[in-house]
């Protein structure tokens, strides 16, 4: 008889990865917030108050070494969905497709009898058409007309499908909050205008206030060109593109940068073709803030979300769900507020935009919590999200999963991206507890940050000890040679802003 027990012994001692999917009540409540510090919730003098946040922590774990595997929106979501790196899912850029060949969380439950919802605040993740974005996998995928939609306008989706969920079978809420994103925008500030000039001929006028991206069409003789942008107030050039159908620009800053405080900007670029290329220019700026009222604003809007999340919550517990789901709340990436020259988060990959909360919250009774515990003070990936949260209720992980739950005890390195127009360059880095790599790929230039020590990132050591982290740079070079270089490889050249009510329709109302 002992022996004939052994197998099922064996077959208990192993991890909930390695057994078929078992079917639970537990329901997966995650809250991804946009532009999400790592020190948002901090407990420090001065900090934003969030009492329902830390009450979170208090019933779950904190991870304060989570990192994001891009500071650009839509790339971010789609590497916590399909636990894929943007070098491997292919969404590099704000506005993309999502290639059904990429497993998402959302597909992956329903399949497995979850229902599925989601509520997203920004036009970012607003999908190119129907099933084509993270919409995939959700019975009902919902945006706002107005974008970007305050946390208080989100709720009141989520809270009714919460309080509306069917008993006899799980769910799982995506839900997505921006304010934070909006620390930077202008309050009662006047309108900035820019002057953009191309060799030396005032072609025309940007302005801060514009709906709309500066436009305008030329034909680019052959030859090197000269854009500038003059003006008398000083203004953040948020976005600058060169379109062509048929050719690839690559602009080269000569004085200023994306995402910086100037009053003047100037950009080289050329054409090495015997002819004129027709193209386009496109172009946003912003007025700037001082960094006192943007860091005060930031406040003030993860306040917003903190207040949002205690709704949720409630709702939650009035309904006798709270015990029997799990709450994963992260950011999709971190916020520049000053640190490094920029406010902002597309243009850099520093630690203030990639190093974010991580806050699980288990159901009651879990026996794992010792388990999810150990790694609190380890690095942790957004790749290692959706894996966790399967292996937490019972279900295999995806096809294709780079991820590794949390409960393995495993080394990490994290990969992150961020490709043009977002950023001016590839810009990929690599890290782990000791250092990070960084490499931007059209200056062909490596920093490398002693992370233990220089948390800030002000010392670049790479001259003197590159050589520790060799095949980071053979691995980041290889990934920047795989990255689409033009404009034209991108699906979309920019954000797709929803129209309607809703970018998906209820998958239920179609029926």
């Amino acid at each position: 008889m002992r022996l004939r027990l052994v197998p099922f012994l064996l077959l208990a001692a192993l991890p909930s990865c390695f057994l078929l999917d078992r079917r639970t009540d537990e329901n997966v409540l995650m809250i991804v917030v946009d532009s999400l510090r790592f020190d948002a919730f901090s407990r420090s003098l001065g900090s934003a108050e969030t009492p329902n946040v830390h009450k979170l922590i208090e019933e779950g774990m904190t991870y304060r070494s989570c990192y994001s595997q891009s500071s650009v929106t839509l790339p971010a979501h789609a590497a916590i969905l399909s636990s894929r790196a943007p070098n491997s899912s292919g969404v590099r850029n704000d506005g993309q497709a999502v290639s059904a060949d990429v497993p998402l969380l959302s597909q992956h439950l329903k399949e497995r009898g979850w229902q599925t919802f989601a509520n997203v605040s920004t036009a970012e993740l607003a999908p190119p058409a129907r099933d084509e974005g993270i919409d995939r996998g959700f019975d009902t995928f919902r945006t706002h007309s107005r974008t970007p939609a305050e946390a208080s306008e989100v709720n009141e989706r989520v809270n009714s499908f919460i309080e509306n969920a069917q008993g006899g079978a799980p769910w799982f809420a995506y839900v997505e909050y921006s304010d934070p994103s909006r620390a930077d925008e202008l309050v009662g500030m006047k309108e900035i205008v820019a002057k953009v000039y191309l060799d030396g001929v005032l072609i025309g006028n940007v302005r801060t206030k514009s709906a709309e991206d500066w436009s305008v069409k030329i034909d680019a003789t052959p030859g090197p060109h000269r854009l500038e942008f003059r003006s008398d107030d000083t203004f953040n050039l948020r976005r600058m593109e060169i379109v062509s159908d048929s050719v690839h620009f690559t602009p080269k800053f000569e004085h200023g940068r994306l995402f910086a405080p100037m009053q003047s900007i100037s950009i080289s670029f050329t054409n090495d073709h015997e002819r004129p290329i027709t193209c386009r220019l496109q172009a946003q700026i912003r007025g700037v803030q001082s960094l006192a009222e943007c860091r005060a604003r930031y406040k003030a809007q993860v306040e917003a979300v903190d207040r949002a999340i205690g709704e949720v919550i409630e709702t939650l517990k009035k309904t006798n769900q709270y015990d029997r789901t799990v709450i994963v709340l992260t950011g999709s990436h971190g916020e520049a507020l000053g640190e490094h020259g920029v406010t902002g988060h597309d243009t850099t990959l520093y630690d203030e935009v990639l190093r974010v909360p991580l806050i699980i919250k288990p159901v009651a009774n879990d026996g794992r919590r010792v388990a999810l515990a150990k790694r609190q003070f380890s690095i942790v990936r957004h790749i290692d999200v959706a894996p966790t949260i399967l292996d937490m209720i019972g279900q295999r992980s995806m096809t294709g999963a780079e991820g590794v739950s949390i409960l393995e005890d495993v080394q990490r390195e994290v990969v992150a991206e961020s490709h043009p127009p977002e950023s001016v360059s590839p810009i990929l880095a690599m890290r782990d507890d000791r250092y990070k790599l960084v490499f931007v790929a059209r200056e062909d230039r490596f920093e490398m940050y002693d992370v233990k020590s220089d948390t800030l990132e002000s010392e670049n050591i790479f001259p003197l000890q590159g050589h520790f982290r060799s095949t980071w740079q053979i691995n980041l070079r290889r990934l920047a040679d795989a990255a689409p270089q033009t404009a034209k490889a991108r699906p979309a050249f920019a954000p797709v802003v929803p129209t309607g009510e809703q970018a998906t329709a209820p998958r239920s109302a179609q029926k």
